[in-house]
């Protein structure tokens, strides 16, 4: 069957410069006539459900993995064969080159390089290249794409606007490259095809070399896609960490988590150690592909801080991390722990808690473990609740509790309507009413160290 596409203009995105962008449009079309490209109408919305809009109709509408979906911004005064060119590119997301509308006017092209480091393409060649994040003024997108999002845990919407702790609100391109980069789906541009961006002007490469010839104090280090990697100083004092996340009964779950945890710690040595169950087939299966390191345990299925510990005896990191199946990471949400000021434990926000009572979930450091945890990464007196507890009310006795409020880890779970109950969580709230008597006498008795330490020599 002959590959269909269908194109979708976003309208809402014409303001300045529409009589332009209007004929631009009509010019695409004309271009378009003969060659049989269905068109998808959206209404008047903001652009990330515009784009989501798109790509249900677009899903609904075909089924072949070779459709293409090309969505074109409203605002931009676009090549006539700009749909041609995208499409006959024949990969899996192509963009045009485009320009950011506001000074300095500076081209969307961001690559990530082999140590992590993200930097802006600022020197190019009229050559399709891969990319790590694309502006989105005109994109092709196949419909195998979506379908290898959803099989990497990731589900509709694609598109969308992602409100940080920090107040930092990323574009919705930006979440939909962020998403293909953590499944492993190629991202390019088409650096021959320029689409110049309409405000009171038209912005594309000009202008934006001409801001920097009349502002020579805003000139950074340059970058071609050739020296992507030779260039980028490579950071050496970044401290190992290790994610130590138990599971039980959750494969896409998991899978998701792992995925998330992996796009937002980019240019960072993480470990992420999974714990699981031997039983728990569907689960071992699904981390097959990813890459952890997997702690399968045999006999009777072991509680959250059995696994948790186990996982910390097995982590290799500086620091260790209390992780979950049901965390989302925030963006960026390792440095800013990181960055925080701390004297080796370190809370995160979890979206419920302000850090004055307890934090959920944490990291520390070996020494610190050693020092004031007992040498676990989870008390083990308990089986899933109030270890946070014991584990926040230790770092604030011994003076070093830090709660990093912009490091963004929320909780999802059934406790906060995030989540729906599940077998696991069954499991867990019979332990409830133990741990909090078991939390109630360790408190009385001041918390002592009566259990073996796992980080023993072997780990280091």
């Amino acid at each position: 069957m002959t590959k269909q596409v269908f194109v979708a203009p976003l309208v809402e995105r014409t303001g300045v410069g529409t009589d332009i962008a209007f004929h631009a449009l009509l010019r695409v079309a004309h271009a378009c006539g003969h060659s049989n490209y269905a068109l998808i109408h959206l209404p008047y919305s903001r652009t990330d459900v515009a784009r989501s809009n798109a790509v249900k109709s677009f899903r609904q509408a075909t089924t072949q993995q070779d459709d293409t979906l090309v969505m074109l911004d409203g605002d931009h005064d676009h090549p006539p064969d700009i749909v041609h060119r995208l499409v006959a590119a024949d990969v899996p997301v192509v963009a045009c080159l485009a320009f950011r509308r506001s000074e300095p006017y500076d081209p969307q092209a961001y690559v990530r390089t082999e140590d992590g480091e993200l930097y802006q393409v600022s020197e190019w060649t009229p050559t399709r290249e891969r990319v790590t994040f694309a502006g989105m003024a005109a994109i092709a997108i196949k419909r195998s794409v979506f379908d290898k999002l959803e099989v990497a845990g990731y589900h509709p919407p694609f598109f969308r606007y992602p409100y940080n702790a920090d107040g930092s609100t990323p574009s919705e391109d930006v979440y939909f490259c962020r998403l293909c980069e953590a499944a492993g789906i190629p991202v390019e541009i088409d650096f021959g095809l320029i689409s110049p961006h309409l405000t009171t002007a038209q912005i594309d490469d000009t202008s934006w070399r001409q801001f920097l010839k009349d502002h020579p104090e805003l000139i950074k280090k340059e970058h071609s896609l050739d020296d992507k990697v030779s260039q980028v100083p490579t950071s050496t004092d970044k401290p190992t960490i290790s994610v130590v996340i138990p599971s039980r009964g959750r494969a896409d779950q998991l899978k998701k988590c792992i995925n998330g945890l992996k796009a937002t710690t980019q240019g960072h040595d993480v470990q992420t150690v999974i714990v699981l169950d031997e039983d728990d087939a569907a689960s071992i299966n699904a981390i097959g592909a990813t890459p952890v390191t997997p702690i399968v345990l045999s006999g009777e299925p072991k509680n959250a801080v059995e696994k948790w510990n186990l996982g910390a005896h097995a982590a290799s990191g500086d620091w260790l991390v209390l992780g979950a199946d049901d965390l989302e990471w925030g963006d960026g949400w390792l440095e800013k722990a990181l960055t925080t000021p701390n004297q080796g434990f370190i809370g995160f926000n979890d979206g419920h808690m302000d850090g004055k009572e307890l934090a959920t979930h944490y990291m520390m450091t070996r020494e610190y473990s050693r020092a004031h945890n007992g040498g676990v990464l989870a008390i083990p007196h308990y089986h899933s609740w109030y270890l946070d507890v014991e584990a926040t009310e230790r770092a604030k006795r011994a003076g070093k509790f830090a709660f990093a409020r912009e490091a963004y880890v929320e909780h999802r779970h059934p406790l906060w309507n995030k989540a729906q109950m599940d077998d696991t969580y069954r499991r867990g709230q019979q332990w409830y009413a133990i741990d909090q008597q078991t939390y109630a006498e360790r408190s009385r008795a001041g918390f002592p160290d009566d259990f073996e330490s796992v980080l023993t020599e072997a780990t280091e």
